[in-house]
């Protein structure tokens, strides 16, 4: 109520809520009335380790790293020293290849999440060049992905994408941590033993005007009588989970629908 107080004109959104994991705490925001957008579908390994050893894929891309000509890196000080190039991957992925609408890092917001603590990244360089990088962040006992970029003039049979990708899975199982890698690519995810999670945004927006409310009231009225793309979808349980016989809210995307674009799964 603050943060709308602050910002009268604006909703107030919480994203990231996961009700099949987190049903106590999305339920807490249902009951003091935010509206429940379901947002996307993201993918999570739970046990790397093991995904580590029974997903072929998931070993074929380990082997493909563990004999690469690239060295991992991940100094801070070859990293700041690296800033434009990693922005620039990032850029090529994100901006170039999938939409100019996507956020656009400058080199001075890598240096200042590296510096700050708020991203690590690793990076694959060779002779003194760097083709390819990850980056991730370890909160609450997860390991979160959150940037990545690659070198997209580079042969697709490097696998850069596959190299940057597996090394965050290693690093998880290292820490004996699930692993959060976001929406996009679900057919690449699910064979290196991601499981798909419906990922809903808390809207706050009563304290707008109609006209403003509209569009939010809208797309909640829309969304939970069934989008053929989502299929249907039922408001979080606002019971906590405590209803062991309640079916789950969530319903993941239908089979053949096509992934997100967060990153091509032949790199």
């Amino acid at each position: 109520r603050d943060r709308a107080a602050a910002f009268p004109d604006c909703a107030v959104i919480v994203r990231g809520l996961l009700p099949e994991r987190e049903p106590d705490l999305t339920a807490d925001f249902a009951r003091a009335g935010f509206r429940m957008i379901p947002y996307r579908r993201v993918w999570i390994v739970d046990d790397c380790a093991e995904a580590l050893r029974k997903k072929k894929d998931a070993r074929q891309d380990l082997r493909l790293l563990e004999r690469s000509d690239y060295v991992v890196r991940d100094d801070p000080d070859f990293l700041d020293s690296q800033a434009e190039r990693l922005a620039d991957l990032y850029c090529q992925l994100y901006i170039g290849k999938h939409s100019r609408h996507n956020i656009r890092f400058k080199p001075e917001f890598i240096r200042l999440a590296l510096g700050s603590g708020l991203w690590r990244i690793a990076a694959l360089e060779k002779d003194g060049r760097v083709d390819g990088f990850k980056g991730w962040f370890v909160k609450d006992g997860w390991v979160t992905g959150s940037v990545v970029g690659y070198d997209l003039s580079m042969p697709k049979n490097l696998g850069l994408y596959r190299q940057v990708m597996i090394y965050q899975t290693r690093l998880a199982a290292s820490l004996g941590l699930p692993l959060h890698i976001s929406s996009g690519v679900g057919d690449f995810k699910s064979h290196r033993g991601a499981r798909p999670f419906r990922e809903y945004e808390a809207v706050w927006e009563r304290h707008l005007s109609p006209r403003r409310r509209a569009p939010w009231a809208l797309l909640d009225y829309f969304i939970h009588r069934g989008i053929p793309r989502l299929g249907p979808l039922q408001p979080p349980d606002t019971t906590g989970g405590r209803d062991s016989d309640r079916k789950s809210s969530i319903h993941p995307d239908r089979p053949g629908a096509k992934p997100g674009n967060q990153a091509d799964n032949g790199r």
